[in-house]
């Protein structure tokens, strides 16, 4: 649970560096800082949040909206769903 912490913790954190207006206002920006939020809440608690998450249209909208191909918060995203993915298995 402490990576997956740590994973939701650092995008949050390049969301906040790099794009800081943009979590505030409807967008990609804002969709993926309030699923990440949404995970590290349940994380925090202990428990695995149970939703569908369709990450390669994250990903596809966040590159079509800022052209960042290889943005950290790309390979952030990756390890979030890796990690959920993983906890989600176990608990079945």
């Amino acid at each position: 649970m402490d990576t997956l912490i740590n994973d939701c913790l650092e995008v949050m954190n390049l969301i906040n560096q790099e794009f800081p207006s943009q979590k505030q206002y409807a967008g990609i920006i804002k969709n993926i800082y309030d699923i990440v939020d949404q995970i590290l809440y349940f994380a925090k608690k202990d428990e695995v949040l149970d939703k569908n998450i369709n990450w390669d249209s994250l990903v596809r909208q966040f590159v079509d909206e800022t052209t960042q191909y290889r943005s950290p918060i790309i390979l952030g995203l990756e390890r979030i769903k890796d990690d959920l993915t993983l906890m989600q298995e176990t608990t079945k």
